[in-house]
């Protein structure tokens, strides 16, 4: 760990790096330093335009039309004849576990956090 002086003009100098900070009342945040301006902080941020350039994923939606013809003359075959699975637990078809992923999905550190540079007592870059 390397401490990061708190400077605006220097801090802007990590960005995109994971770091840890410390604030006065001890709550640690761990997370990818977005940004630094205007006494302003911000941890996790995700920029819509960055994830359309780099190829992530974009939040458009397209409707499908069903498209008009004529009707398909065949006649669906019968459906399997393997049983559906029966739930008897509270967690359905995974018996006594919980469901794979009951958290809801953020970015790899966390949901975006703004903090004031006032607030920082430490901040640390997590990986050289």
């Amino acid at each position: 760990m390397v401490e990061i002086p708190l400077n605006e003009q220097i801090i802007s100098q990590f960005c995109g790096r994971p770091v840890c900070v410390i604030t006065q009342d001890g709550t640690r945040y761990i997370g990818q330093l977005s940004r630094c301006s205007q006494g302003k902080l911000v941890l996790n941020e995700q920029s819509h335009a960055a994830g359309t350039a780099t190829g992530g994923h974009t939040d458009k939606v397209e409707e499908r039309v069903p498209k008009k013809g004529k009707k398909s003359t065949k006649h669906k075959s019968k459906a399997s004849t393997a049983p559906a699975a029966t739930t008897n637990s509270e967690y359905g078809p995974y018996g006594g576990y919980p469901p794979p992923y009951p958290y809801t999905p953020y970015p790899f550190f966390g949901p975006r956090v703004e903090l004031d540079l006032a607030l920082i007592t430490l901040l640390f870059l997590l990986f050289i």
